[in-house]
């Protein structure tokens, strides 16, 4: 979609409003348990690496 942007100003009481209807909140700390199941998995692709060449080997 290609169009002009259009600039949008709050009001000090607008901005006041739309802060009580919707307040700031403090992000969740992800525990190191969570982060680890994001990371990729190196020691798979080896594995799957591994398997494919030795099958293209047998071929």
């Amino acid at each position: 979609m290609v169009g002009k942007i259009k600039v949008w100003y709050m009001t000090d009481e607008e901005l006041a409003s739309y802060v009580a209807k919707h307040p700031i909140k403090e992000p969740k700390k992800v525990s190191r348990k969570d982060s680890a199941k994001t990371s990729p998995d190196y020691k798979w692709r080896s594995k799957k690496a591994n398997e494919s060449s030795l099958k293209s080997k047998r071929a």
